[in-house]
């Protein structure tokens, strides 16, 4: 089994909307949500919900006018960021 980062993926989505010069107020609006959750997000403390996840990769399509490879979001820029481990039973 791989094991996936979770708290990598959020601080690349925190990276994201700093990178677009976006404030957590205006992306939390946008999203329907509240700036403490969207805070708890970027910083590992929530997850989003699968919903609220495709929701944010939407948002950053449509602000970006760009596509966004989910491949970016789950292992980074380019293939040096990937790191998968097994998982130990």
């Amino acid at each position: 089994m791989e094991y996936i980062d979770y708290l990598d993926i959020l601080q690349r989505i925190k990276k994201m909307r700093v990178n677009l010069n976006l404030t957590q107020e205006k992306m939390a609006s946008d999203l329907n949500i509240t700036v403490k959750h969207l805070s708890a997000i970027e910083r590992g403390v929530s997850l989003p919900s699968f919903q609220l996840f495709i929701k944010i990769i939407n948002y950053f399509n449509s602000i970006n006018g760009n596509y966004i490879d989910m491949n970016k979001i789950f292992y980074g820029e380019n293939k040096n960021e990937i790191t998968r481990r097994k998982t130990t039973r």
